[in-house]
Parts: structure tokens; sequence; C-alpha cells
């Protein structure tokens, strides 16, 4: 694996820590598993995405603080031990910002979770194993709605 830099502060951690500056737009990504977690930032920064990368529920909290805004953010559901971690992120950040669209990954996609993901303000569940640019697909597919969203509700053009 690469040396990892801090991502949050601006670095790429998939390009040896260069500043990213010209960028889409931040996602959080929520990964207990290293090499998942590695292979899919750097797909998304690939994309022209500014990764922030977090490992578990209380990394993810402070990562969220970090960065100044956050325009997408992915996330297991079970992260380590805890099964349903990646909820308790979901249900942790709608509660500070409930326009941020949440994409929601797992490998445990049974009626009743699927629809928990959903009650709890997932914008979209992405069921495992998937190739990175789906999961590329659907951050910008997302983050678009949100930007329609915006503009209808508020009238801004």
């Amino acid at each position: 694996m690469s040396q990892q830099y801090p991502t949050s502060v601006g670095y790429s951690a998939s390009d040896g820590g260069r500043i990213v500056t010209d960028v889409k737009g931040t996602v959080l990504l929520v990964e207990d598993e290293p090499d998942a977690r590695e292979l899919l930032a750097k797909a998304i920064e690939r994309a022209g995405w500014r990764c922030v990368v977090a490992a578990d529920v209380l990394s993810a909290m402070e990562r969220a603080e970090e960065a100044e805004l956050l325009d997408v953010v992915v996330t297991d559901v079970v992260l380590g031990r805890d099964d349903r971690g990646g909820l308790r992120v979901l249900t942790n950040l709608r509660a500070k910002d409930p326009r941020v669209p949440v994409v929601v990954i797992t490998a445990h996609a049974d009626p009743a979770n699927v629809q928990s993901v959903f009650n709890q303000g997932a914008s979209y569940l992405l069921e495992k194993p998937f190739r990175a640019t789906e999961l590329v697909s659907v951050i910008e597919r997302v983050q678009r709605a949100e930007l329609f969203r915006f503009v209808c509700t508020t009238g801004l053009e």
C-alpha cells in the first residue's frame, strides 16, 4: 500500500501527496477494509474528486468536521466489528446536514437491510461486489440530483 497523506487537508492519497486544487467536489469515503479503501479512493480521485477517507464511525465524523464541505458521502454498512457502523455514520451526518447525499455500500442487501438504509435517508445503495467505475458513476449521479433539487427549491440558476 502507498504511504498515507492527510487527504482531509487537500492532499491526494493516491498521487504521492500532491495538493489537489481543481476538483469536482469532496467525497467522504468510509470503508474499513484498507485495500478496498485505497482502490476506491484512487478511482474517486482519478475521476476528479477530492477524497477524504475514514475507516470507522469516529474517524468519519472527525473527517466530516475537518472538511469544509462534503458533496457526497460513501459508507460501507459494516465497519470492522460494528455491523451497523455505516448506518450510524448516515444518521449522524443526516442530523448535521440532511442535504448531503449518502451512498451506502454493502455485501448484505437483504430486504430488511435495504429498507433500513433508505428509511434512514440514504440516497443510493450499491451492492458489493461492484466496479470502482460504478461507484464513481453513482457519486456523480447523486450529486447532480442534489444540485438539481437545490436549484428547484431555491430558484437559483
